[in-house]
């Protein structure tokens, strides 16, 4: 059986009870998922921690639960990735491409402004945090990604090529060099040598990115390995999994 895992607040952390007092929530265990007294649930409080709890009360506006065992939630990933993802041209494609990228572990998720994006900004928010926290419920994470505001993708180049201790992956699809686990290997021991050691994919959108941006990569080509996912045309949601499952799984 499927034990609920749910995200909290922290204030609604109290030592050895916790206590649910927003409506929406108390709504979805009493009315939605019929949670009953003595049922025991997970709570994450965001930090990396979560909560074997036991409901003691429950209704409309209170929902209190006793902590049975706190520990230290262990399925994030070694490196901290970041997704570097083309604005879509629908919404639905965005949503798509960022619950998958949660489930499969990143750490966040930079909206990218490129030449041949139709928008310079994401609509619906809050929709999209809604689904990366959901994501990151059942896929049994510790923290729910960071959602960032769009980025210009000259601002985003300039931004990673100051970051140290990074590895910069380019996905480009006329380029030869495939992403492949032995040379993703030989770069993560590399470039990995410190703390805090991320790792950021840069994902085109529809139509790819253009000549211009993949020459301004390729004149800082110091800082950015240029990658292949395979010889077949991908969709750029496709491109995404592809990438992020290839260096989170």
């Amino acid at each position: 059986m499927t034990i609920h895992r749910f995200f909290l607040p922290s204030e609604c952390f109290q030592k050895d009870k916790v206590l649910i007092m927003e409506k929406e929530l108390c709504h979805q265990m009493v009315n939605v998922l019929r949670l009953k007294i003595g049922e025991n649930v997970v709570l994450l409080d965001n930090q990396g921690f979560e909560y074997e709890s036991e409901i003691k009360s429950l209704n409309k506006n209170l929902v209190q639960f006793d902590v049975l065992l706190k520990k230290k939630n262990g399925n994030e990933a070694k490196y901290d990735v970041f997704l570097y993802q083309a604005i879509t041209k629908k919404l639905e494609t965005f949503e798509l491409i960022a619950q998958k990228a949660t489930e499969l572990g990143v750490k966040g998720i930079f909206p990218l402004v490129t030449e041949r994006t139709l928008r310079d900004f994401l609509p619906k928010k809050d929709r999209l945090e809604k689904i990366m926290k959901e994501a990151s419920e059942q896929s049994e994470r510790g923290f729910i990604p960071l959602l960032f505001d769009p980025i210009k993708f000259e601002d985003a180049v300039e931004k990673v090529s100051k970051d140290k201790n990074v590895l910069n992956l380019f996905c480009y699809e006329r380029e030869n060099s495939p992403l492949t686990p032995q040379p993703l290997s030989h770069s993560l021991k590399r470039e990995g040598q410190g703390e805090n050691f991320g790792i950021n994919i840069f994902i085109g959108p529809e139509g790819g990115f253009s000549d211009k941006e993949v020459n301004l990569v390729k004149s800082c080509s110091e800082k950015f390995q240029i990658i292949s996912l395979g010889k077949r045309i991908l969709r750029t949601e496709t491109a995404a999994i592809v990438a992020l499952a290839k260096v989170l799984v």
